[in-house]
């Protein structure tokens, strides 16, 4: 059985080699639920994906650009800004299993 990914290559902005533009959505399909409504509502909107990448206990997607708006937090969703020079960040959090998902983009 073939899935059909909700993500293309057009959602990428990022400087990555064609086949690790590949790598980076199969990690963004990845993210947990609301995190994903998130992130293809962005890329609607014209937000494109800079950097994706997963460790032991983190999958996380970067955009490049800020989020185009505020999004109503459901279940276990947590919203973060870090406002210092050297992270200037705004990121959605959910935790699936044993690794937490992040979402984020440049602060506004």
């Amino acid at each position: 059985m073939t899935t059909r990914s909700s993500l293309s290559i057009d959602a990428l902005e990022s400087p990555a080699l064609p086949h690790q533009k590949l790598g980076l959505l199969e990690i963004a399909e990845r993210l947990d639920g609301p995190l994903k409504r998130i992130l293809l509502e962005e890329i609607s909107r014209g937000n494109r994906i800079r950097e994706a990448g997963e460790d032991e206990t983190t999958l996380w997607v970067s955009l490049i650009r800020p989020f185009g708006k505020a999004y109503r937090l459901k279940g276990a969703v947590v919203f973060t800004e870090e406002t210092d020079p050297h992270y200037n960040s705004a990121m959605y959090s959910t935790t699936s299993g044993d690794k937490a998902h992040h979402l984020s983009a440049p602060y506004r």
